[in-house]
């Protein structure tokens, strides 16, 4: 049989076991709560999502797009082409694969775009413009006009 004293221990033993628990529980707790406010929040509303899509991961846009329905224009983050929203634009990745944006290739529309790039963005959209334009070119098959036959 324990003793007045033991049982004095053994319920200080248990009080400071449940403490720790409750801490340790406590703790999980605001760490999951810490994770969950790091993720961000989007607006579903197309301008908005617009604004705040563009400089997220890639997959993190597609699960945006997949939660709001909504097409995040501007970025191609399936490094197609048909993730492309403006007619004419192609898909283009930084060499690292860490960004992707859908550029112009015409020479107006890309000299105003480029200024805004990072040196990789620029470097790879140099790389892609070039070789739509050699695409272009190589298409453009001039067909000469029929020989002109006076008939007497």
């Amino acid at each position: 049989m324990l003793t007045s004293a033991a049982w004095d221990y053994s319920f200080v033993c248990l009080f400071f076991i449940i403490i720790s628990v409750w801490a340790h529980v406590l703790m999980i707790l605001l760490c999951s709560l810490a994770l969950l406010s790091t993720r961000p929040l989007l607006s579903c509303q197309q301008d908005a999502f617009n604004d705040q899509c563009y400089y997220l991961s890639d997959s993190l846009v597609l699960q945006a797009e997949s939660v709001c329905g909504l097409t995040c224009q501007g970025r191609c983050p399936n490094h197609v082409n048909s993730d492309c929203t403006v007619s004419g634009d192609v898909c283009v990745v930084q060499a690292d694969g860490y960004f992707d944006e859908c550029i112009s290739c015409a020479p107006s529309d890309f000299q105003s775009e480029c200024m805004y790039m990072s040196d990789a963005m620029r470097a790879a959209a140099e790389v892609r413009s070039s070789e739509v334009l050699l695409f272009l070119i190589s298409v453009a098959v001039v067909i000469p006009a029929p020989p002109h036959t006076h008939i007497p």
